[in-house]
């Protein structure tokens, strides 16, 4: 794919920040898009303006490049939400008259993506509305009652970042046949998610920054550049980063509860940590210690309970794997337990960031039984 330019359209009297701040957060992927957030004189306060909307479009300013660090971008505050005055369809038709205007007054290639940003809402409450039937352009509602729950430089730089992808993997879709064949009404943490007025729905579309298995298997047919699906998952990743460190602050770093199940889940953040059957049994048998701990040259006192795990979880059909499996765990020779560990431990920290894992970590001093410290009032068996 050659590059491309996101042109990130703002009415130039809305200046409390928020735009620049979701900007931020999609100007730091790199790959084929480049993002380019400019001040347009379109969207009057006062509706009774709008007949002069047009005559503005000439008067266009590029938005000086800033970096607001997290904590700067923590201070805003949520932003009051409009009466809306026009349908799903008049608002996006007006944001699509910008945006062909926007094209025209200043050349912009067919290929480049214009996402318009509107201070108005819908008739219908959506917060975002991509134009597909092959058009390269979106509208997204910057002052949306959603972002009153979820900060709103989180939730417009997740769809600054997943509105190109969608427009590129969806192009022959009309917006009816794409409600029909990908949307999700079920919340699987997926970019196909619907929301509606759940915003439940999107915090943990946000936190889980992924695509189901269905659509990435459909998304498999499209042929996309790799770079382009590569960016995407990259800011999606940094949004939800964002989201679990704002949460932290805004909390008191209060740490979230721990599903057992076949894997760790962290079900209030819509995480799951891709813990393997033989970390799974090592994890569990660690978690069953309690505060006690296990001495790495003592895991063979936890045989039954470890064979057990690993059984439970192991989905081949050579029962004799379980019991060497289990042999090579306790050996302190082998040193396997020492890197089944290490993995584990890595993955709760790529799941939920280095703070955060503490708690749910394998560890222990030098020479001492290691434990997890995490309090147990935390943990729910399923």
């Amino acid at each position: 794919m050659n590059k491309l330019t996101v042109h990130v359209l703002k009415p130039s009297h809305f200046d409390t920040g928020h735009a620049e701040d979701a900007m931020f957060i999609a100007q730091q992927t790199r790959g084929p898009l480049t993002y380019k957030l400019v001040n347009v004189d379109y969207e009057p306060l006062d509706p009774d303006e709008r007949e002069n909307e047009w005559a503005q479009m000439d008067a266009l300013s590029e938005v000086a490049d800033r970096s607001p660090s997290l904590e700067f971008m923590e201070d805003r505050a949520a932003l009051d939400t409009p009466d809306a005055t026009e349908s799903g369809l008049e608002w996006i038709d007006r944001l699509q008259r910008i945006e062909q205007q926007y094209r025209k007054n200043h050349d912009v290639p067919d290929a480049d993506f214009v996402i318009v940003l509107s201070t108005q809402g819908n008739l219908e409450n959506y917060f975002v509305i991509p134009r597909f039937d092959g058009y390269r352009m979106a509208g997204i509602q910057l002052n949306h009652f959603v972002t009153q729950k979820v900060k709103s430089h989180i939730l417009v730089g997740y769809y600054l970042m997943a509105l190109p992808f969608m427009l590129t993997a969806y192009a022959d879709e009309s917006m009816f046949s794409y409600l029909e064949r990908h949307a999700h009404e079920d919340l699987r943490g997926c970019l196909n998610d619907l929301a509606g007025d759940d915003v439940t729905k999107l915090i943990v579309k946000t936190k889980t920054a992924d695509i189901c298995i269905e659509c990435k298997r459909h998304l498999q047919t499209q042929q996309l550049d790799w770079n382009l699906v590569r960016q995407m998952r990259e800011g999606f990743e940094l949004v939800r980063s964002l989201q679990v460190n704002l949460e932290d602050f805004l909390e008191g770093f209060a740490h979230p509860a721990l599903t057992i199940g076949m894997k760790p889940k962290f079900e209030g953040l819509g995480l799951t940590v891709p813990l393997s059957p033989k970390e799974m049994a090592v994890y569990v048998t660690f978690l069953e210690a309690g505060n006690d701990g296990i001495g790495m040259n003592n895991l063979d006192q936890h045989r039954d309970q470890l064979h057990h795990a690993y059984g439970h979880r192991y989905r081949g059909t050579d029962v004799q794997e379980i019991t060497r499996v289990v042999n090579g765990l306790i050996d302190p020779l082998a040193g396997d337990l020492q890197q089944v560990i290490s993995k584990i431990n890595r993955k709760f920290r790529d799941t939920v960031g280095e703070e955060r894992a503490a708690p749910y970590l394998i560890s222990g001093e030098r020479g001492k039984p290691k434990s997890i410290s995490l309090s147990r009032n935390l943990i729910r068996r399923v």
